[in-house]
């Protein structure tokens, strides 16, 4: 694949990494659309329009073979990809390069913008350096390491490096730029495939399953979120931005979901942030009733960017269904509790009737507690809800329970008041996660078909 020394970098082929990470005139257009498989998995499926005769003027200086050109063509997270696939236009599957190709590629880019940073000749970076780098770029991420954190515990310089190589480690790390750049190579690597040389325009597919790792996952909803409060947030990389031309991202909810929001957040140091102007930096939103699509241009500098998804569980069918049988069921235990004396009396003398009514509202309730077909992304986002639902099906059982078994004294008046106040306060609850799923139900049925502008957040990297 290569006709050149891998132990050393290459100058070459740091210049065309470059050209792929600053202006990528090979990529004419990507695509990326990421649907949910539950809620800790998700699937991308990404077109690009690949234009073959700018790789081949590219080739001709660089250490491959030209009838089979190594095109990058994504920047993804270093991971243990699950069901990967890459396909051309008619479906034929294509190679990856692999895993020491493309770290040489990153690798040497590294090299070179150290060599620019210490103001050396790419072949006078210190070896220890060089290794290091070479090292970054192979292994995985620390486990205890974020692309979120400040500090790298990766980073870190061995001990037995001379004084005057960790004072220039030092310096590359506080170089802003490169800092950018060798994390975006500790946490992702370059996607490599070797495409045949024509025709000119070429279609090429990808696709992969990514999933959290172990007691991690897609979104860290609050308790907000979990009682429907406040829409569920899932944050999802997008490492291309910025290293592209065109960008163009799209998120397909399951049936019975809604993405209420989409807004792309960008990670940096607080220096950064604090003298940046993101004025520039602005990208598109389209919202829809079954999507939600983001555009970017390369007006964005590549950096650790994410989209946050907001995603909601449709109001029709279940949801409101369910509401509308627990404000029933805290009605008849409401109306029982400020006419108990005279419930009583007709359970002694009409207990069948009397009970039969309380045991409606649990009736109800059963039968909007499992739903066949429905999506587990869907199920997870309601589950609390559930529980609340059920809960208000046990109150009333409880309710009828004491009438039936007719306590003495104060017990049966003491657990109504409990059970009807429980009823109650669970009603409220599914009352507000109603009320707030409708407002922002109404501000997407406000924004559907329109396109927006919206600038970069700028999120400070965590010092841990």
């Amino acid at each position: 694949m290569l006709t050149c020394n891998l132990d050393n970098p290459n100058e070459k082929i740091a210049e065309y990494v470059g050209s792929f990470l600053h202006d990528p005139v090979w990529v004419r257009r990507r695509i990326e659309t990421v649907t949910f498989l539950d809620y800790d998995t998700i699937r991308s499926r990404t077109t690009l329009d690949i234009q073959m005769s700018t790789i081949a003027n590219l080739m001709s200086d660089l250490p491959l073979h030209p009838s089979r050109p190594l095109v990058p063509l994504a920047v993804l997270k270093k991971d243990l990809l699950a069901n990967f696939d890459l396909r051309d236009a008619s479906g034929n599957a294509l190679s990856v390069v692999p895993r020491y190709v493309d770290t040489f590629f990153a690798f040497s880019f590294l090299c070179a913008e150290a060599a620019k940073v210490l103001g050396n000749e790419l072949g006078n970076v210190a070896v220890e350096i060089r290794q290091h780098l070479k090292n970054l770029v192979f292994d995985f991420p620390d486990i205890k390491d974020k692309v979120s954190f400040l500090t790298v515990n990766k980073w870190n310089s061995h001990e037995s490096w001379e004084s005057d190589v960790l004072e220039k480690w030092e310096e590359l790390l506080e170089n802003n730029d490169f800092n950018g750049y060798l994390r975006d190579f500790t946490f992702n690597y370059i996607l490599i495939a070797q495409l045949p040389s024509g025709p000119d325009v070429q279609i090429v597919k990808y696709s992969h399953q990514s999933s959290p790792r172990p007691n991690l996952r897609l979104s860290k909803n609050t308790v907000s979120e979990l009682i429907g409060f406040d829409a569920a947030e899932f944050s999802i990389q997008a490492p291309s931005i910025g290293w592209d031309r065109s960008y163009h991202f799209q998120v397909k909810p399951p049936e019975g979901v809604v993405v209420t929001d989409l807004y792309l957040v960008r990670g940096r140091r607080i220096s950064e942030v604090r003298r940046s102007d993101n004025s520039n930096d602005i990208y598109n939103v389209q919202m829809g009733n079954d999507f939600a699509q983001a555009y970017a241009t390369d007006n964005l500098m590549q950096a650790s960017f994410n989209f946050i998804v907001l995603l909601r569980v449709s109001i029709v069918g279940y949801l409101r269904a369910a509401w509308l049988s627990t404000i029933f069921a805290a009605a008849v235990l409401l109306f029982g509790d400020l006419f108990l004396p005279e419930l009583r009396a007709a359970v002694g003398s009409r207990a069948e009737a009397a009970v039969a009514l309380l045991l409606v509202a649990p009736s109800l309730i059963a039968a909007y507690l499992v739903r066949p077909g429905e999506h587990v992304l869907a199920s997870s986002l309601l589950r609390f809800l559930r529980y609340l639902a059920g809960l208000s099906g046990l109150l009333t059982y409880i309710a009828a329970a004491v009438l039936v078994l007719k306590f003495r004294g104060e017990t049966i008046p003491t657990t109504w008041n409990i059970v009807t106040g429980i009823a109650i306060l669970d009603t409220l609850i599914f009352t507000i996660a109603m009320a707030r799923t409708q407002n922002d139900v109404r501000e997407l049925v406000r924004m559907t078909g329109r396109t927006y502008q919206f600038r970069v957040i700028d999120v400070p990297l965590i010092e841990e």
